[in-house]
């Protein structure tokens, strides 16, 4: 009887959170397959999911690839602190594709990683800034929430 019941609570839970899902949260998904430029333990997400929250499991790395061109002196940097006892800035890069480089392109990715460190939720808010001018010269906006489970 127990187990049924702790088979049944954990069924509705699932389904529960299932429906909890919106067509705008990210699942987590291996992007390795497709992206052997990122961890096999990532989720990749770009300018299209401003305003949209993203779903992690502890220990996935989001990566959050947003159009930069350095040449105009801007920078995608945090805009406001995180609760980093749920996720933690790990690392950034600027990328290029090989059709950018190519054509001399200067605009390219701005790659941002954030571990997943543990449960809760968070706000990922990044602003596309002059470095040393601060936030008051940011002239885009970058914001999603961070589901850890």
């Amino acid at each position: 009887m127990i187990r049924e019941s702790t088979t049944s609570i954990a069924l509705a839970t699932a389904l529960i959170l299932g429906g909890c899902a919106s067509s705008a949260s990210q699942r987590p998904t291996s992007s390795a397959p497709g992206r052997p430029d990122l961890p096999a333990n990532s989720v990749a997400v770009t300018a299209t999911s401003n305003g949209s929250h993203v779903s992690l499991d502890v220990g996935q790395v989001l990566v959050v690839e947003l159009p930069e061109n350095p040449s105009r002196g801007h920078t995608w940097q945090l805009a406001a602190p995180m609760d980093q006892t749920v996720v933690m800035p790990d690392g950034q890069r600027f990328v290029e594709s090989s059709q950018q480089q190519a054509d001399g392109s200067l605009v390219g990715t701005q790659q941002l990683r954030f571990a997943a460190v543990g449960p809760g939720e968070s706000v990922i808010d990044l602003a596309l800034v002059r470095p040393g001018a601060g936030i008051a010269s940011a002239v885009e906006r970058w914001i999603v929430q961070v589901i850890v489970r």
